[in-house]
């Protein structure tokens, strides 16, 4: 997620418009079949598949450029406050499933982390860090680990009780996070020589990617509902 102003990779703007599709895509479905009952499995198989794709393509693509940018306050204070309206928000609709912990939330945290401690790190250190992390993870399996509270939701690690329509822990979704880092350390000037000249509708897209996120759900609802 965008919006900050850099100098424009057309590699990050396609991708920041492929995942805003797919999950305009996949909100559509949840819609459909959290609030209206319709047949549409979207916790497993192929529309679970499709969230972890558009998620896995923002994570790396937000890695990729926080490489790109100055660390910026403003920033960082523009995705902190846009993630308290969305758990505001969902507290108001869905008071026992609202979001604690989630995309946006996780950026927040992942920016952090990389532009107070990793910032530095080369990209072989990166990579080998989001492996670690992610076979750590692997090896952990903290859901199975069950707590009497959530305080450490922000790792996978909750009560029995624990639900919220949208939960990306930063252990495990760091790793893709830190992928797009080595990614931007490898290739900070790396383009798409086929995309030299976007359309504006995709670059535009990816500017506004947060808005978008924010605004796309009253959208839909707004649409199903007429």
């Amino acid at each position: 997620l965008g919006g900050e102003q850099m100098a424009r990779n057309n590699l990050l703007d396609v991708v920041r418009c492929l995942a805003i599709g797919l999950m305009v895509v996949f909100h559509l479905v949840f819609d459909l079949a959290y609030f209206y009952d319709y047949n549409l499995e979207y916790q497993q198989g192929f529309w679970d598949f499709w969230r972890r794709t558009c998620v896995s393509l923002f994570l790396i693509a937000s890695g990729w450029t926080a490489t790109l940018v100055n660390f910026s306050w403003r920033r960082i204070l523009k995705l902190l406050g846009a993630s308290a309206l969305i758990s505001l928000a969902t507290y108001i609709i869905l008071p026992t499933n609202y979001v604690r912990f989630g995309i946006l939330h996780l950026l927040v945290s992942a920016n952090l982390v990389y532009y107070i401690g990793l910032q530095r790190f080369n990209a072989r250190q990166l990579l080998s860090l989001a492996a670690l992390s992610y076979l750590a993870y692997w090896l952990v399996q903290p859901r199975q680990l069950l707590l009497a509270d959530n305080t450490w939701l922000w790792l996978d690690l909750t009560s029995a009780s624990y639900q919220a329509v949208d939960h990306y822990p930063l252990w495990p979704w760091l790793s893709l996070f830190l992928l797009g880092c080595a990614l931007g350390k490898s290739y900070p000037q790396f383009k798409v020589q086929y995309f030299e000249k976007l359309p504006t509708f995709i670059t535009q897209t990816s500017r506004q990617s947060l808005t978008i996120y924010l605004v796309h759900q009253i959208v839909l609802m707004g649409l199903l509902s007429s």
